[in-house]
């Protein structure tokens, strides 16, 4: 399988920046084709959680949502820039929360809000992510709906842009 190295930086207080090789096919013009997503979803979950001691130790110690209990773990949000020629790159938002289901659930909801305003999306169209320890790497993904304005920036709709299958 070819493979392309990209930057993965991720943004958790101090940036740090990381390069992976990922399968070529998600990179490129490649990375808004068919199957783009579940070949993101399998390339990301991977190297996020490498890198999650890495971005909890970065981090700020105590849970973003509580501020009162040490974090234990990272929800980490990556949105892609792949499809950038010149300089494919991934965004990886990390906010570290507690254990308590609770500061989980609100981390998630604000990094939605987060993501949303990244993207310039609503709230309800951004797909929530999870930590990526539990494993379920379906949750560590962003989905854009078609009718949002594109992430690249063009200003156009997704659909009309990136998305065009």
């Amino acid at each position: 399988m070819a493979t392309q190295r990209v930057r993965i930086e991720f943004h958790c207080g101090s940036g740090l920046v990381f390069h992976h090789d990922v399968p070529a096919r998600i990179v490129g013009a490649n990375a808004i084709g068919p199957g783009f997503r579940e070949a993101y979803i399998s390339a990301m979950a991977p190297i996020m959680k490498e890198h999650q001691d890495e971005c909890l130790a970065a981090s700020q110690k105590k849970c973003a949502c509580c501020e009162t209990a040490d974090s234990k773990q990272a929800l980490m949000t990556p949105c892609s820039y792949l499809h950038i020629p010149n300089d494919p790159v991934v965004h990886v938002f990390v906010m570290p929360v507690c254990e308590k289901q609770s500061c989980n659930d609100q981390g998630q909801a604000d990094m939605n809000a987060m993501m949303a305003e990244v993207t310039g999306m609503a709230e309800g169209q951004v797909t929530r992510g999870g930590p990526v320890e539990s494993g379920d790497s379906s949750r560590v993904s962003t989905r854009i709906s078609r009718n949002a304005a594109c992430p690249c920036g063009s200003s156009r709709k997704y659909k009309k842009c990136c998305g065009a299958a």
